[in-house]
């Protein structure tokens, strides 16, 4: 697979589908309309699990749309989108809106918008599936499995056992096997963005997507920067298509999303068991 023309293709068709405001409002009353069915019916068990309806249209592919066409106001979609998601997460465990695909982007963005919270919560629910189905991420979603011990590596500074479902020829285990040598570093960075690449993309046929939210933002690439910084590691510049597009200029502070604030959410907050 040609990954420039795959990531070329992917943003120019984001950057030329805005979503109008009359059908952002229409899925934000569908997901309100929901969550108020479920409490007329008295079902306060698993209601977070409305916030999840179109997700992945009103704030992922809106945001990534606005941030294409210069907009990087639109990052806090994206901080809102990570928010509820892991809110779900905590709430619904097994929700059938929050597939293990979704691991990766939502710790990713968790660490670097400082979330220590959601992060840990998000890691130790990959952890505990991790645990239950080893082999269905022996054979795909690696990313996850990668992210998750970045995470461990960013806390305690140890990789965890679970990082060896991945073979030892993989990709993210030859990065932390060359994690201190800065050269052989750099020489390896360029196949981890093919590599996030590769799990952002469907054929249709073999290879099914394994990230289903965040997909072509490179939150895998600016967590590894954000642990070595942690361990006062150099962070050489990467030349990589997947780090050329405004989707990789991941805002270094909360945007501001402000939950206190956030209508919907708190109508489940206050409303949810």
């Amino acid at each position: 697979m040609n990954y420039n023309t795959f990531l070329k293709k992917e943003t120019d068709k984001l950057r030329k589908d805005p979503l109008p405001e009359d059908d952002i409002q229409e899925y934000k009353a569908m997901v309100v309309d929901e969550i108020n069915s479920k409490l007329d019916n008295n079902e306060r068990q698993g209601l977070a699990e409305s916030l999840g309806l179109a997700i992945g249209i009103h704030l992922d592919n809106n945001a990534k749309n606005k941030i294409l066409n210069g907009d990087s106001s639109a990052w806090v979609l994206i901080e809102q989108q990570t928010y509820w998601m892991a809110h779900i997460i905590e709430k619904v465990p097994g929700s059938i809106h929050m597939d293990s695909r979704n691991y990766g982007g939502i710790l990713g963005m968790s660490m670097l918008w400082g979330y220590d919270d959601l992060a840990a919560l998000i890691a130790a629910d990959a952890e505990r599936e991790f645990q239950k189905n080893r082999a269905k991420f022996e054979r795909s979603q690696a990313i996850h499995v990668f992210m998750a011990s970045l995470y461990r590596k960013y806390k305690d500074g140890t990789i965890p056992e679970y990082f060896n479902i991945l073979p030892p020829d993989h990709i993210y285990q030859r990065l932390i096997a060359s994690w201190q040598d800065e050269a052989a570093y750099a020489k390896l960075m360029p196949e981890v963005c093919d590599y996030h690449l590769y799990s952002a993309y469907d054929d249709g046929k073999n290879k099914m997507l394994e990230i289903l939210t965040f997909d072509l933002i490179p939150f895998d690439i600016r967590t590894i920067e954000l642990v070595r910084k942690k361990e006062g590691l150099p962070t050489p510049a990467i030349d990589h298509p997947l780090l050329k597009t405004p989707l990789a200029d991941i805002p270094a502070q909360r945007p501001g999303y402000d939950p206190a604030s956030d209508e919907i959410l708190q109508l489940v907050l206050k409303n949810e068991k």
